[in-house]
């Protein structure tokens, strides 16, 4: 797995969101908050949690977001078993 910077990936995830998909400022920031939020998968203590977290977090919160936002979120953010 590759190991990298919350902020890092924050601030991916944030660009992603506007640059190649055009998303509102305010959709970004409940994009980003799902993830990386203090309630978010960002928060669990293990790999397997934060990917079960993740799942959850995409086919709720997230369910209504553009593909391209969830295709991003799971090349990105899901472990490599």
């Amino acid at each position: 797995m590759l190991v990298t910077c919350t902020r890092h990936q924050k601030n991916n995830l944030t660009q992603y969101c506007q640059d190649v998909v055009a998303m509102s400022r305010q959709s970004r920031f409940a994009v980003v908050d799902a993830v990386f939020g203090e309630a978010g998968p960002i928060s669990v203590p293990d790999v397997a949690a934060f990917d079960a977290e993740l799942a959850k977090v995409c086919n709720g919160i997230l369910s209504n977001v553009p593909d391209k936002v969830r295709q991003h979120i799971d090349n990105r953010y899901t472990s490599i078993s």
